[in-house]
């Protein structure tokens, strides 16, 4: 019964790594067959949430708070008439922390999903290369970026070589340069600088509540300085500087929607404007994602809502702690950190893109069941 259950979770585990490079490969242009296969699979590990004696006392708290978020986007699509959907992803974001709860305490076959991974990884760069995808660029890196995330934290949970790890790594950043994919490249090095240096800096592990205290400033300055990029002369210097040594600009749109998003949210700063808002003020008809999930969620259900949200985040960085090995703690902080970076220009830790959310919250469950092992703490 226990090898039954196992395969199971193996070859749930895997579908979500294969949907990931299907969603990567093909886009919006998936076959609706394999669409429905998608939700099936992704709905699936919600059942997993009524059997509380999967979640010990640490990730207990987690599962609640994102209940409670879930059932502010419910009542919140109940008042505004729309966004159901919206509780619906977060409810699957659970049911997938609770998958990699359980992928923790596996004894075998975490090996072999990081070389289907890498597998996978180096097919979508080879098909990108070959111009055999209809996926943008920006959807195909994130689908490299999380792939290779997802590889290396299971190789360094396994114990394998730190060189050997790093040498995988630089190869991923060597892709990523060759196909212009920068903001890949910035979090693949962010990952590497983790690894590399988390002997020399675990002592930093303890400092949980500064890395998120860090976070939370670099977030409100980074909304703020493009917001008003326009208003800081620096900005415009250094837009010139890579202008002229890249030729690429620095705006990316959001100077354009983060300013709007901001005063939505001044006009309803509690509850929000509804479940499934989005912006809809700049010309055309087309409705805008804020490309920032913190200030969608903000505009959706309120500072309320991302209190939630950030607290979650919170929970799920103490988790991370193993208190007699603070060097791995290091290296799941890394993590923990380019994923809530990575969310500060995308909306996809609990809509949006699924199937990289589903990656997201399946590491963060992977970290906090191990680091929960590694402590002896799980009750």
């Amino acid at each position: 019964m226990e090898v039954r259950k196992t395969s199971i979770l193996i070859a749930l585990v895997i579908s979500a790594a294969s949907l990931l490079l299907l969603d990567s490969m093909f886009g919006d242009a998936l076959p609706l067959l394999v669409t429905a296969f998608m939700g099936v699979v992704y709905l699936s590990p919600v059942v997993l949430i009524a059997k509380s004696k999967l979640t010990t006392i640490e990730s207990r708290s987690i599962v609640v708070v994102m209940l409670a978020l879930c059932a502010l986007y419910f009542f919140s699509s109940v008042l505004s008439g729309g966004g159901y959907k919206h509780s619906l992803y977060v409810l699957i974001c659970i049911g997938w922390y609770l998958v990699g709860l359980l992928f923790s305490k596996l004894a075998i076959g975490r090996l072999y999903v990081a070389i289907f991974s890498v597998l996978f990884t180096f097919f979508l760069f080879f098909l990108y290369v070959n111009n055999s995808l209809g996926a943008p660029k920006n959807t195909v890196g994130s689908g490299i970026l999380y792939l290779t995330i997802f590889a290396v934290v299971l190789f360094y949970i396994e114990g394998r070589a730190i060189a050997h790890i790093a040498a995988y790594v630089i190869l991923i950043c060597i892709f990523m340069a060759f196909l212009d994919m920068r903001g890949g490249m910035v979090q693949v090095l962010l990952l590497l600088s983790g690894v590399l240096l988390s002997v020399k800096l675990q002592w930093m592990s303890k400092m949980y509540r500064l890395w998120f205290g860090v976070f939370i400033i670099f977030l409100v300055l980074l909304v703020l300085f493009i917001s008003y990029s326009s208003e800081f002369s620096i900005f415009g210097q250094v837009e010139a500087l890579v202008s002229e040594h890249t030729g690429r600009s620095l705006h990316s749109g959001r100077q354009l929607i983060w300013p709007i998003a901001l005063e939505d949210i001044s006009y309803k700063p509690i509850f929000g404007h509804g479940a499934g808002y989005l912006i809809n003020s700049l010309p055309g008809a087309e409705t805008w994602s804020a490309h920032n999930v913190y200030l969608q969620v903000s505009m959706q259900v309120g500072l309320t809502g991302l209190a939630l949200l950030l607290l979650v985040l919170y929970l799920v960085l103490k988790n991370m702690q193993v208190r007699e090995n603070p060097s791995v703690s290091f290296v799941f902080m890394t993590v923990w950190l380019i994923i809530v970076i990575y969310n500060c220009l995308e909306v996809s830790l609990i809509q949006n893109a699924m199937p990289i959310a589903v990656m997201q919250w399946l590491i963060f469950g992977l970290l906090n069941g191990i680091a929960i092992i590694k402590s002896g703490e799980g009750k």
